[in-house]
């Protein structure tokens, strides 16, 4: 993507169309898009009654606390929210409801919650996830307590709040699912089991909308705490929270019949502990967080809060951000691909009052800033995706093919994503158009 801008004309920018939030409470939020182009999400602690909120967040920067949970209609949600067919968001609270045990919930954005069923142990309890949506408009997730055997169920529910539970997990087939279920693109849904299975590192399983489950058992890496995403050919892609040649976690995919291969091993600096499912960006990479792990130079204060990563399906990784306190730390929720082809997140803790941001990866390479010496030359500064190369072309008319633009320079962004260059020869010339890309 590109953007131009003459050096003696404004600067124009592009119009832009889950985890702990609050800087004075510790929640965990997690956070989506809804099709206004805002992002709706829950923190997990704070609101009216300091057992978590439901909350809206623009693209600019806007914070709109929208709803308080009381317990007896729910408390702690963990999971993201899910936009359902009828333009309500649909989620998971893992504590309160009838039982205490947690919750399945409607919310309209008018401020209206529904409880839609309440978990009692039986059929499981204190589900994390976020729900999963079928063609019909019911909802599936995961809870990693409670059932049959008491290490977790699967379940399905109805717009109209009919709770079924369609697998007990009982150890073989795994145990403890941390996150939800992932709607496959031949209408099974498939997840992960964070303990469990043959060596009790956990599995990745698949299930059918009536309950049938295949599952695998991990032997390269442990304790899957994140769920999985498919890619438009089939195959699966997840983290795993520990093992691996470091011990740190690992990246992997693995086909709808249960074949494992692994990507990468984490190493600390780079990242450790994975813990949310990965997300594919627009340039058809996968990017993800690590809540602990990265490197800041040596400096024990700002080092192993977190990372944002990117990696490529054949294994081609890139360390992306590394936060240090001030930025946020602890990232512990998926990211979420914006209207604006960005992506945004959130940490656990960290930021100016320490109990969180909402922080923005910029994927589109844009100008931010430039400026006309007295000498004639011209700064630009922009950003774009951290560890990215960019191009900078030049031309004296817009109109004419890309490919007729003078190449300027060449370089890459830096970790934080950021980028300067001051054309010398612009002095030269009347007029100068400019545009900013990546390959």
């Amino acid at each position: 993507m590109c953007e131009g801008v003459g050096a003696a004309s404004p600067l124009h920018l592009p119009k832009r169309k889950q985890t702990r939030c609050s800087t004075v409470f510790i929640p965990k939020p997690d956070s989506r898009s809804d099709r206004d182009g805002n992002f709706y999400g829950t923190t997990h602690d704070g609101g009216n009654n300091s057992v978590g909120t439901i909350f809206r967040f623009t693209p600019d920067g806007v914070l709109t606390s929208l709803f308080s949970f009381n317990t007896t209609n729910g408390a702690a949600p963990q999971g993201a929210l899910t936009l359902g067919k009828d333009g309500n968001f649909y989620g998971t609270t893992a504590l309160g409801g009838s039982s205490s045990f947690g919750t399945v919930f409607r919310f309209s954005t008018n401020g209206t919650l529904t409880t839609l069923a309440s978990f009692q142990s039986t059929n499981g309890q204190n589900p994390q996830c976020q729900l999963a949506m079928d063609a019909a408009g019911n909802f599936y997730g995961t809870t990693p307590a409670g059932g049959a055997s008491f290490v977790g169920t699967v379940f399905r529910v109805t717009t109209n709040g009919a709770l079924t539970t369609l697998v007990d997990f009982n150890h073989a087939i795994g145990a403890a699912p941390e996150d939800g279920l992932t709607a496959g693109i031949d209408g099974d849904f498939f997840g992960t089991a964070s303990d469990g299975g043959s060596f009790g590192d956990g599995t990745v399983f698949r299930v059918t909308p009536g309950g049938g489950v295949i599952a695998t058992s991990l032997t390269n890496g442990a304790n899957p705490l994140g769920g999985l995403v498919q890619a438009n050919d089939g195959t699966l892609y997840g983290t795993t929270g520990f093992g691996g040649d470091s011990g740190f976690g690992t990246i992997f995919k693995a086909t709808t019949t249960g074949a494992i291969v692994a990507l990468f091993d984490f190493h600390f600096t780079d990242g450790a502990q994975p813990a949310s499912k990965l997300i594919f960006g627009p340039d058809g990479s996968l990017y993800g967080t690590t809540g602990f792990g990265g490197s800041t130079g040596g400096n024990s204060d700002s080092s192993g809060l977190g990372t944002v990563f990117r990696i490529t399906t054949n294994g081609a990784f890139t360390s992306l951000v590394l936060f240090q306190g001030t930025n946020g730390s602890n990232p512990s929720a998926p990211l979420v691909l914006g209207s604006d082809g960005n992506l945004y997140g959130t940490t656990a803790r960290g930021g100016p009052g320490g109990g969180g941001t909402i922080f923005r990866i910029v994927l589109t390479p844009q100008f931010t800033g430039i400026s006309k010496g007295p000498d004639g030359r011209v700064l630009l500064t922009g950003t774009g995706p951290p560890g990215a190369t960019y191009h900078i072309l030049a031309s004296a008319d817009v109109s004419i093919p890309i490919a007729s633009w003078t190449s300027l320079t060449s370089g890459t962004f830096d970790t934080d994503g950021q980028f300067s260059f001051t054309d010398e020869g612009a002095a030269a010339v009347s007029t100068r158009f400019y545009r900013v890309s990546t390959p």
